[in-house]
């Protein structure tokens, strides 16, 4: 899997490197927010640390996302995007202690375990202008995983106290995907974009632990110098 996946980055890198010799590259820097989650089984690596009769919510975890860009222009309307970005995703579990009875809520005794994952994302975009200000792209992404970080909370009357440590739960270091979305670039180079990320490869290393995948909604402003 990983020897296909850098040689379909190699492959697209040469014809980057062929198009940089037609036409002169842009570059550009992007920063943004991430509303990340996973997608399958969410619980399993959670179940020891989140013990009650209660029911577990699962529940987005905002990040953020920083890095650079090239843009290669192909033609007209095509060109082909590269970035590395830093970028945090994960997922954060909930459960109340107490039932929903009035003393129940008032008291509001929840306890939290949040999975925060540090990455650096490759993606390699096509975007298409579909304007002279809107765009459409799309493409795979290759993501390493740089640093792994759980925090685990208790909450009383709205008030909350935790730690954060780093944990290794198994995840695997390099994880696949496609990214796409739509944006809008103004003539100074200004640029906004709404984009979503979907996971292909399960974050455990194979085992069959837990069959979980990355996912994320991401919205950003950009710079093209």
């Amino acid at each position: 899997m990983k020897k296909r996946i850098w040689i379909a980055f190699a492959l697209l890198l040469t014809g980057i490197s062929w198009a940089e010799a037609q036409v002169k590259p842009e570059f550009g820097i992007r920063a943004g927010a991430n509303f990340a989650n996973w997608r399958g089984e969410l619980y399993d690596g959670f179940s020891t640390l989140l013990e009650g009769t209660n029911a577990v919510e699962a529940e987005g975890r905002t990040g953020f996302h920083a890095g650079f860009y090239m843009v290669q222009p192909l033609s007209e309307r095509w060109s082909v995007e590269p970035g590395i970005y830093y970028s945090t995703k994960g997922v954060r579990v909930s459960q109340r202690l107490l039932d929903d009875t009035m003393v129940g809520s008032l008291l509001n005794v929840k306890a939290s375990v949040a999975n925060v994952s540090h990455y650096l994302d490759m993606p390699v975009y096509f975007r298409y202008n579909i304007t002279d200000g809107f765009h459409i792209y799309g493409g795979p992404q290759v993501s390493y995983l740089m640093e792994n970080k759980v925090r685990a909370e208790a909450g009383l009357l709205g008030f909350s106290i935790g730690q954060t440590v780093p944990v290794d739960p198994g995840l695997r270091k390099w994880d696949f995907g496609l990214s796409g979305g739509l944006g809008y670039e103004f003539t100074n180079g200004l640029n906004v974009r709404a984009g979503y990320d979907h996971g292909l490869t399960t974050l455990d290393e194979g085992r069959g632990d837990f069959e979980a995948y990355n996912k994320a909604v991401k919205v950003s402003v950009g710079f093209t110098f």
